[in-house]
Formats: structure tokens, sequence, C-alpha cells
């Protein structure tokens, strides 16, 4: 995803290593947007996803993952977007881009 650097409208990327570091960052960067995968190095993507969501000004969430069966969908509560990444993973990009070009 090194092309979102290049969009207008996209001001930083972060992919931090650790969930604890991934809930710092969005409390301080407060982005409009986060991508996510269920599994993440030392916990998970919905714990992450519920967290985030709970806080005022939520960004828009989408969920890019691998892991796509009906159980880890059910666990998508919360997602704006959810996305297979075998198949689907060209799809965050336009959905994002309608995102960013709308008013």
């Amino acid at each position: 995803m090194s092309n979102l650097e290049e969009w207008a409208g996209v001001k930083s990327l972060a992919r931090p290593p650790k969930v604890v570091k991934a809930l710092d960052d969005v409390q301080q960067s407060q982005p409009d947007v986060i991508i996510l995968d269920w599994r993440l190095p030392g916990g998970s993507g919905p714990v992450v996803l519920h967290t985030v969501k709970q806080g005022e000004n939520a960004p828009l969430a989408f969920v890019l993952t691998q892991y796509t069966q009906a159980a880890y969908r059910d666990l998508e509560a919360g997602a704006d977007h959810f996305f297979d990444k075998a198949s689907e993973f060209d799809r965050v990009l336009e959905v994002l881009e309608g995102f960013l070009n709308t008013p």
C-alpha cells in the first residue's frame, strides 16, 4: 500500500509493530481511516477495532484479512468495510479513494 502515500489527502501511514503501539498511535494521531488485519503481533485486530470505535470521533475502519470465514466476519462488528486479502485487495484502494473524494 505504499502508493497510498502519494494520494492527496493522505498525511501519514503508520504500521505499528504491536497492538499497544497501534492503539497509542490512533489515540495520538486521530486518523480519519485505519486499515487493520485480524491477526496482529501482540494481540488481535478485533480488540483494536472495538477499542478504537469506542472513542470520540472514531475513524473509518477497514479490515483487510485472509481470515474471511463466517466466524471471522461475525467479529467485524464495528468495521466499516471488510476485505479479503486474497480477492479484494484492490477494492481497499477503490473504497478509500471514494472516501477521500467525498466532500
